[in-house]
């Protein structure tokens, strides 16, 4: 991004900049702090650095209900958040 100086950046270098930024945080805290981040059926949707050191992760958990359509007979998958 140092490469376009004043000059307003592409957003797919700005998404690759956030992308590499995320993965570091997540591997610090995962390596570092020895927290998991990412559970099972689970999105998370908010990191944040407390400013005690602390992590506070937002999740939302996500279900998916399985059922079978009476008149077809298929199985139909449905995902809840």
């Amino acid at each position: 991004m140092a490469d376009f100086g004043q000059n307003i950046a592409p957003l797919s270098v700005v998404g690759m900049f956030l992308n590499y930024t995320g993965n570091h945080i997540l591997h610090y805290i995962q390596t570092v702090m020895k927290r998991k981040v990412f559970y099972p059926s689970h999105r998370v949707t908010g990191i944040q650095l407390l400013q005690n050191g602390e992590v506070l992760i937002s999740a939302v958990k996500k279900q998916c209900i399985i059922t079978k359509n009476d008149k077809t007979g298929n199985i139909v998958f449905s995902d809840q958040e």
